[in-house]
C-alpha cells in the first residue's frame, strides 16, 4: 500500500492528541542537550508509556544511577548508527525498551527520528506487533524518514501522521472483522 499524503493525519494528531504538546516542550527543553538526566529520563519515558505502563516501567527506570544515565545517554547519542543507539540505551538501562529509546532520539532529534510504535508499524507494515527489536527500528526509521524526504516532512511529522493513519486502519480492521463473525 502507497503511504498516503500524512499532512491530514498530521493535523488531526495535533488537533486531537493531548500529549503532542509535551512532546514539544521536551523536544525544546532538551535542544541541544548532550546527555539525558534521570529526571529528563523519566519525563520521556511517562510521555512514551502514557500513564497505562508508566509506573512499572518508573520503578525500572529508578534503579539506574544518574550517572549511568547521564554517561549511557551521552554514549547513544554520540553514536552514528540507528541500529546502536537504541541498542546502547535499551541494554545499558533498566526499564528502557526500544520504543522508549526510539522516544529519547525523537525528543532530541525530532528532525531525523520518530517514535516506534504499534500504530505506526501497523500503517507500514499491515502487521500487529507489540514487541520491537533494533533490527525493528532500524527497519522502520529507514522507511519513516524515506517518507519524511518524499512528502517534505520531519520524521516525527511522519510519525505523527502514521500514529493516526495506523489506528484508523486498525479500528477499521477490528470492525471489518467483527463483522465476519
Amino acid at each position: 500500500m502507497e503511504i498516503p499524503d500524512l499532512r491530514p493525519y498530521i493535523k488531526r494528531y495535533d488537533e486531537e492528541a493531548r500529549d503532542y504538546k509535551e512532546f514539544d516542550n521536551m523536544a525544546n527543553d532538551f535542544k541541544n542537550k548532550t546527555f539525558l538526566t534521570k529526571n529528563e529520563l523519566l519525563r520521556i519515558a511517562e510521555w512514551k508509556l502514557r500513564r497505562l505502563y508508566f509506573p512499572k516501567h518508573r520503578k525500572e527506570i529508578e534503579k539506574n544511577t544518574d550517572s549511568l544515565i547521564e554517561e549511557t545517554t551521552e554514549k547513544a547519542i554520540k553514536e552514528t548508527d540507528d541500529k546502536t543507539k537504541v541498542e546502547i540505551l535499551d541494554e545499558l538501562l533498566h526499564g528502557v525498551g526500544i520504543p522508549v529509546a526510539s522516544a529519547v532520539l525523537t525528543v532530541l532529534n525530532p528532525q531525523d527520528y520518530a517514535v516506534i510504535d504499534i500504530n505506526g508499524w501497523y500503517a507500514l507494515y499491515h502487521e500487529e506487533k507489540k514487541l520491537f527489536t533494533s533490527s525493528d527500528f532500524k527497519q522502520y526509521i529507514n522507511k519513516v524518514r524515506e517518507i519524511a524526504k518524499n512528502q517534505g516532512l520531519t520524521a516525527r511529522e511522519v510519525d505523527k501522521g502514521l500514529f493516526i493513519l495506523g489506528r484508523n486502519m486498525r479500528k477499521q480492521k477490528d470492525l471489518n472483522s467483527t463483522f465476519l463473525v
